[in-house]
């Protein structure tokens, strides 16, 4: 039972990575999106602290519930404490650094001053982490200026990139010594213990998310007023996100090579990783579909990005008036930042489906125009370079300048 509970905590955490970035292309309501990657930050972390307690049971060879419990809520309350705390300072310290790789150092630095403090002490080094990047999240517009943005989000969106392939790579590396390490087990008895592991980690998932769907106040019901059927179905697509992924990888990973039916629980969440990413994978995007919420207005589902463009258009033409008295002599200047945004307005969406179809398509049009330009500009740089008639450090500050896109 305690193997079987410490495998249980592995294979709990989903992967919302994989799951929202299908859904960005297919164009799931914004709601499920939002619930689909809040629920992966906390599975995550209660999954991890159930992991934790699972495999000190085991090693120790003892198990009380209520101490259990007791020990998790500790655990849990610690690292959010300790992860507030590094949020705060970490905040403050970004509020007095103008140096966007200096700050981009710092961010790399932050999940680290998080999670060592409170994993030394006893506490959840995972939910310190989470808690320190909700808190600098929150105020990370107010702190950085927008090249270090920038450079933030590349920099992230690399690491996270890299750290998802390298968990795969050492599974794949890893697997030929798991193989040999169940090969003295029957090979059908090894299929059929990996179905049911796999079976059970997609049906209870869909359970709970059934179950949870008939709480007062969410989500569900919420829709449900205005259309049943498309309520059910929304709660079958975000059941059917259940993917694992990194997360379960690494907690596998980290198991003692001593711990009991260690190279069965790695085969087994090698399958369960496989069969949803692969089965439930490939299928998102058709399901995604056949929930059909087209013409239905689901909370989230469609205009807060369209929203937040005509607020940030209109707040800088109302900036460009205020600037026409302060400025007189660059009215050619501002006729032009004038003309650009209310471009811009004239192809945000309206109530009118087909006006947005065209409007939408309309701006593609005009992106493909501007990328040209920019790509005629750079090969002409570039031809300049190759000439001799520029250097590399000239060419790389004309293109931070000019043609970053």
């Amino acid at each position: 039972w305690p193997a079987a509970l410490t495998l249980g905590a592995i294979v709990a955490p989903t992967d919302a990575l994989a799951a929202t970035s299908v859904f960005r292309r297919v164009g799931v309501p914004r709601l499920i999106i939002t619930i689909i990657e809040g629920e992966a930050l906390f599975n995550d972390a209660t999954a991890l602290i159930a992991y934790r307690t699972a495999v000190i049971a085991t090693v120790s060879g003892s198990f009380v519930l209520a101490s259990a419990l007791t020990g998790f809520a500790i655990t849990a309350i610690g690292g959010i404490a300790v992860g507030y705390l590094v949020g705060r300072a970490s905040v403050e310290i970004l509020r007095h650094v103008d140096d966007p790789p200096v700050e981009v150092i710092i961010s790399l630095l932050i999940p680290f001053a998080a999670y060592l403090p409170a994993d030394r002490a006893g506490m959840s080094g995972v939910l310190a982490v989470v808690t320190a990047g909700f808190i600098i999240g929150r105020r990370l517009g107010t702190v950085l200026s927008p090249s270090s943005r920038t450079m933030w989000f590349v920099t992230w969106k690399m690491v996270g990139f890299v750290l998802n392939g390298f968990a795969f790579v050492l599974i794949g590396l890893k697997l030929p010594d798991i193989l040999t390490g169940v090969a003295n087990r029957p090979p059908l008895r090894v299929f059929g213990v990996a179905a049911l592991v796999c079976g059970v980690a997609l049906g209870a998932r869909l359970l709970w998310v059934y179950a949870s769907g008939l709480l007062p106040g969410s989500p569900r019901r919420r829709i449900a007023r205005r259309d049943p059927r498309l309520a059910w179905r929304l709660t079958f697509l975000a059941g059917w996100t259940g993917l694992r992924g990194a997360v379960s990888l690494a907690a596998a990973l980290a198991l003692p090579v001593t711990f009991p039916e260690h190279d069965l629980i790695l085969l087994l969440t090698f399958a369960v990783i496989l069969v949803t990413l692969v089965g439930q994978g490939l299928t998102l995007p058709m399901v995604a579909r056949w929930t059909a919420w087209d013409g239905v207005e689901v909370e989230g589902a469609s205009g807060e990005a369209e929203f937040a463009r005509a607020t940030m258009y209109q707040v800088g033409l109302d900036a460009i008036r205020g600037a026409r008295p302060k400025w007189p002599g660059h009215q050619p200047l501002l006729d032009r930042l004038e003309s650009s945004l209310r471009d811009r307005t004239e192809h945000l969406a309206t109530e009118d489906p087909g006006e947005t179809a065209e409007r939408r398509q309309e701006r593609l049009e005009h992106e493909e125009i501007q990328a040209g330009v920019i790509n005629a500009q750079r090969a002409a740089m570039i031809e300049l370079r190759e000439a001799g008639e520029i250097n590399d450090s000239t060419l790389r500050t004309i293109e931070r300048e000019h043609l970053v896109r």
